[in-house]
């Protein structure tokens, strides 16, 4: 497994490097550690540019011995390169390539997030590999929460997957979330009493089938982690705001959430559930990403898809 950490001198980075060393990792990933210093035009301050330097060696070398430290069957490297951050993040993660790529995000305000790219918004809507936006650098809880996002997507059920294939403590606790999103204008519109029936029941299948895909998701990790392990909860609203007020609530660790297939034009202007919630969930965020592997030469119209990275 390859994981990029990209890190700077800020808090928010090294709350990157905290959620790596939080996690229980495969024996023999790699981890690559890249810091970015910005493009300068020519100058004189040859000190300036020294010190920026000598930082930035520091500040890797001591991210590279608590990767090490934490975990010594690994292998780790340390990146430096100059430019935009969030183009040597997606050409290292790509030319790599990385399964995972971990990262922090700077709080904004409303119009700073309506205005600009955030090195974490882009990475997400641009990178082919699954993205941990993390935040907040928290001391050891007794119990470990994670809110996993489910619905009967296909993305969903590659999130699952790559959960159970991940390693967590002992003390995790997981919540699964759905969100019921109804049309209520159904029902003062139905011309009978015949039709208004057969909307009643039409609703009752479709929460039928989020409590079914519920029950069977749970089953899933409680047969991986043991029972006990999980609550599930389904809220009446938008995915979005449905995840937002549960964890407002629940206070969890983590989220997790399959990611949109690569976006179009309206996924870069309106954005997406992994986007927003990487950009307003008060916790950590990992967008969970199916990688499109290269098409073979030769080979023409085929997608090949690989299965979801084991983290």
């Amino acid at each position: 497994m390859n994981i990029l950490i990209a890190i700077d001198s800020s808090a928010t980075a090294q709350a990157a490097l905290a959620a790596t060393l939080a996690r229980e990792w495969p024996a023999c990933t790699e981890f690559r550690i890249l810091t970015v210093l910005p493009q300068k035009g020519r100058t004189n301050e040859h000190d300036s540019i020294s010190r920026e330097l000598y930082d930035a060696n520091r500040a890797l070398d001591e991210a590279i011995s608590k990767i090490e430290t934490f975990n010594p069957d690994s292998i780790v490297m340390g990146h430096l390169d100059v430019g935009d951050p969030a183009k040597c993040i997606l050409k290292l993660a790509e030319s790599w390539p990385a399964n995972l790529i971990v990262l922090g995000s700077k709080e904004r305000g409303p119009v700073e997030r309506i205005f600009s790219r955030s090195v974490s918004r882009t990475v997400l809507q641009e990178a082919g590999a699954s993205v941990l936006v993390a935040r907040n650098i928290e001391e050891p809880a007794e119990v470990n929460r994670i809110l996993v996002v489910v619905d009967e997507s296909y993305n969903s059920r590659t999130a699952v997957d790559s959960l159970l294939a991940s390693k967590w403590p002992k003390n995790t606790l997981f919540k699964l979330v759905s969100a019921a999103e109804i049309d209520r204008g159904i029902y003062a519109f139905q011309p009978n009493g015949a039709a208004y029936i057969g909307a009643i029941e039409l609703h009752k299948e479709y929460l039928y089938g989020i409590r079914e895909t519920l029950d069977r998701t749970k089953a899933r990790i409680e047969d991986r982690f043991g029972p006990g392990s999980v609550e599930c909860v389904v809220t009446e609203g938008t995915p979005v705001q449905v995840v937002l007020d549960v964890a407002k609530d629940w206070e969890p660790h983590l989220i997790v959430v399959g990611s949109d297939e690569r976006p179009g034009l309206a996924l870069k202007v309106f954005g997406s559930l992994s986007q927003t919630l990487a950009l307003k969930a008060p916790c950590s965020v990992q967008a969970v990403r199916m990688p499109i592997l290269p098409i073979p030469s030769g080979v023409k119209s085929v997608r090949r898809l690989q299965r979801a990275a084991n983290f």
